[in-house]
């Protein structure tokens, strides 16, 4: 957590911090075979990686409390 803009991350989502340090590789494959024959596509990152971003920001919203001065931060 001291790495710098770390500690930022570290106050959204909890889910987040669970995947900084796995590497991941994604593989549609088994999707773009279940959609032949369809008219339907996988769309491309950037098309929908701010829908994505936007829910993320929507959930943490809903599930962050307010925070008062005499709460304790178990990250500090």
């Amino acid at each position: 957590m001291r790495t710098p803009g770390l500690a930022r991350l570290g106050r959204g989502p909890l889910a987040f911090l669970d995947v900084l340090d796995h590497a991941v590789h994604y593989d549609q494959t088994n999707t773009v075979n279940a959609l032949a024959g369809t008219t339907l596509r996988c769309p491309s990152l950037p098309d929908y990686l701010p829908v994505l971003v936007r829910h993320v920001l929507d959930v943490a919203a809903k599930t962050t409390p307010d925070v008062g001065d005499d709460t304790v931060d178990p990250l500090d």
